[in-house]
């Protein structure tokens, strides 16, 4: 467990670790402004292809945005957007169309697909050999070049504020958010996560989707104010 000194950003997934079915709380809103006026940095690490995250609520409170899993860097206040992988291969797209795969939504990057395709995704990634793999997310299944992941994006953005992981709180829900978990600093699942996370994570929240996060930076708050010689006490975790 690398436990740092002081947290100065916070990295977590959308929707069901921040929202709870695409809404934003309006108490989960005020927690993120309060972090922004403490001066930590936001970074909102997501599935949503490049299209949805304009439209993503609350977009605009998140210093970077990582889409498509960790394909891309979305900039809400300049509206720029920095792809990190080539797209798809054609002859991909082509053998999962060619399997029946539905839906088939296609970003940048990452193809997106359900759970109930899994079994005919592995078997054209299998007779390929592209290089590309399917991870899932909840219900979700992501097809995704080998090696690009939420932590690899995450990195990317770091970078572009100096920031070091281990100064970095991680939370999310889903098993595509292992990775970003193991990278940060101290990684946290909400309490609705899926089983697999919540071993990846060092430690899980009393409360679900919104609720949770909330916990968790109310958490990081009070951790501020110790330091100051301000206490306001201890929040208290869930297992880990």
């Amino acid at each position: 467990m690398r436990h740092h000194a002081s947290y100065l950003a916070l990295a977590t997934d959308g929707d069901g670790t921040l929202t709870s079915n695409s809404h934003l709380a309006q108490k989960t809103r005020r927690i993120l402004e309060r972090l922004r006026k403490a001066g930590k940095k936001l970074f909102l690490v997501t599935g949503e292809r490049s299209d949805e995250l304009p439209e993503f609520t609350g977009v605009k409170l998140f210093d970077r945005v990582i889409g498509e899993d960790g394909a891309l860097i979305y900039d809400p206040a300049s509206e720029k957007l920095q792809v990190l992988h080539g797209p798809p291969p054609a002859r991909l797209l082509s053998a999962l169309c060619h399997r029946g795969v539905q839906p088939l939504k296609i970003g940048r990057v990452v193809v997106a697909t359900k759970c109930h395709e899994e079994r005919k995704v592995r078997e054209a990634l299998r007779d390929l050999g592209v290089g590309w793999e399917a991870v899932r997310n909840c219900e979700d299944l992501l097809i995704m070049p080998r090696g690009v992941n939420k932590a690899t994006g995450l990195a990317a953005a770091l970078e572009q504020f100096g920031l070091a992981p281990e100064q970095v709180v991680g939370i999310g829900n889903g098993e595509n958010d292992c990775d970003l978990l193991s990278f940060c600093g101290l990684g946290v699942a909400v309490v609705n996560a899926v089983p697999k996370l919540k071993k990846c994570a060092q430690k899980v929240t009393r409360g679900g989707a919104g609720t949770g996060f909330v916990e968790l930076a109310r958490w990081m708050l009070s951790k501020d104010k110790e330091r100051s010689g301000h206490s306001c006490g201890l929040v208290r975790w869930g297992p880990s």
